[in-house]
């Protein structure tokens, strides 16, 4: 009967340590959805590891902007962790990269899951009904319509992202597309996540 229970904590242990990780600068600690993973190639390249599912020693950082700066600035602190001399130069742009190409993956997850009003009508009807958890604007959305969903005028998240109109409606198999509403709900959940990495990664 001890052992059981002994092998069971272990478990429990095992399972705690793959769900809590400890970013490198800010020594904050988190579960994997929290943080990004930099790892090291046989070749000592540095990667972005988004999803957390590469082979090879890794290193969590919280992805935000300062965060990552620190480590451009002090590579021994990611040198500690990988146990090895690392560029880190770049990482920034490396991270925002991965970041945009997640959310444009979530945007048309969103679309698929029917959680998305886009157009400034359909948009505004969402964020008026009150079911609306945030508005997304173009990069080029005009001063119109940034006025008309700008954060003062409810309580809905706003989120001005790097994507331009073209690049969202063609994610979301519409036309060019200024603004779009996301319904709260589970499904709105990974991209919400993305959504606010963008806002801190800026």
């Amino acid at each position: 009967m001890k052992t059981r229970q002994s092998k069971a904590l272990t478990r429990e242990q095992e399972s705690d340590l793959l769900r809590d990780r400890t970013c490198v600068v800010s020594r904050r600690r988190s579960d994997p959805s929290g943080l990004v993973r930099l790892v090291l190639s046989s070749h000592g390249e540095l990667f972005v590891d988004y999803r957390g599912r590469l082979p090879g020693r890794g290193a969590w950082v919280t992805p935000e902007r300062s965060v990552l700066e620190a480590l451009q600035d002090s590579p021994k602190l990611l040198n500690r962790a990988l146990k090895a001399s690392v560029d880190s130069s770049g990482l920034l742009e490396k991270v925002q990269e991965a970041n945009q190409r997640h959310l444009l993956d979530a945007l048309a997850l969103a679309a698929r899951a029917g959680v998305l009003a886009s157009g400034n009508d359909a948009a505004l009807g969402l964020v008026q009904s009150g079911k609306a958890c945030a508005v997304v604007l173009a990069s080029d959305a005009s001063p119109r319509v940034i006025r008309r969903f700008s954060p003062d005028s409810s309580d809905v998240s706003v989120f001005p992202v790097v994507l331009n109109r073209e690049q969202i409606g063609d994610r979301i198999g519409k036309g060019p597309r200024a603004v779009v509403a996301v319904a709260a709900g589970a499904s709105s959940n990974q991209l919400l996540r993305e959504l606010r990495r963008m806002a801190a990664l800026r």
